[in-house]
């Protein structure tokens, strides 16, 4: 996806979005919700680095051997301090009885263990940790 930005001088402060070059959007705000590694951010920040919120995301995906919800829904669970969320990702699974759900917790690094506190380090979205690092989060949750 590119964004390209403008402040029409007819207009006054409206953003212009052309996502891809094949569409326009214009409005009075724009959210830029696109994650750690940012096309909104890249483009109105030039190369500014998205900053620590207190804030972690564990993600993987796991393969179960039923039907887990419709392949269409999705399930969000959580508090303040931590939200999960579930989702089949594959139809072709789905159609065979089994389940490739892929699943995230955010959490407040307040919840994670004294030594996990903190900033996180470099950005990745495949870094491989133990699941213990995170099971103190979820340890008392039931679905």
């Amino acid at each position: 996806v590119t964004a390209n930005f403008a402040v029409p001088a007819a207009t006054g402060a409206n953003l212009v979005s052309h996502v891809a070059l094949t569409a326009s959007y214009r409005g009075d705000i724009l959210v830029g919700a696109d994650g750690l590694k940012s096309k909104v951010r890249a483009q109105m920040f030039p190369g500014a680095r998205a900053s620590f919120t207190g804030w972690r995301i564990y993600r993987g995906v796991v393969e179960v051997d039923s039907q887990v919800y419709d392949g269409k829904t999705m399930l969000l669970y959580g508090d303040s301090k931590a939200v999960s969320v579930l989702y089949p990702v594959c139809e072709r699974r789905r159609k065979e009885g089994r389940t490739l759900l892929n699943w995230g917790i955010n959490c407040k690094d307040e919840v994670l263990a004294p030594h996990l506190r903190g900033e996180p380090g470099p950005e990745s979205w495949t870094r491989r940790v133990s699941k213990d690092e995170f099971a103190g989060v979820v340890g008392g949750w039931v679905f």
